[in-house]
């Protein structure tokens, strides 16, 4: 079982549809995004993935972004603090920015907690919890962008990066 963790996108269509693209060819459909996509232009991009998503500080549109998603068809769900059960285990999805991610870490509810917003990859645990940045993948300011492949099955994180 492996999802893929993304954040901070901004607008980088092209990172975005290189990104996915790649998730598909790896047979990779769920995908927990913290935010800042920035317009729910990017949405249909999507096609085919379920998307667990939190709303970032450059989300303006979060509605639409919301109703965009569930005009996937996949189950996908959107919030500031997204909750869910992948497989069972408790995870949740947030921007960062407006959130104590140790105070949600320490909560004991979620097994890992998917956070973005600071463009900086990042894989820590807190008590029980395993909290994980991708750090951004748009490219812009950093000629390279980031993502993230969590292995469920044997725990294990894989960084990825698009060079442009």
């Amino acid at each position: 079982m492996k999802l893929a963790i993304l954040s901070d996108t901004h607008n980088d269509s092209r990172a975005l549809t290189h990104c996915l693209t790649l998730l598909n060819n790896m047979w990779i459909n769920t995908v927990c995004h913290c935010g800042d996509l920035s317009s729910p232009k990017m949405i249909p991009l999507f096609n085919g993935f379920q998307v667990f998503y939190s709303f970032g500080n450059c989300d303006y549109l979060s509605g639409e972004i919301q109703d965009q998603l569930i005009l996937l068809g996949t189950e996908s769900h959107a919030s500031t603090l997204c909750q869910f059960k992948f497989h069972d285990i408790p995870m949740a999805v947030v921007h960062g920015h407006d959130r104590n991610i140790n105070t949600l870490a320490r909560s004991g509810k979620f097994r890992y907690i998917f956070t973005g917003h600071t463009h900086k990859k990042k894989d820590e645990t807190i008590k029980d919890c395993r909290v994980i940045n991708p750090g951004s993948l748009s490219s812009r300011g950093y000629n390279i962008g980031t993502y993230a492949i969590l292995d469920l099955d044997c725990n294990v994180l894989e960084f990825h990066s698009i060079k442009y």
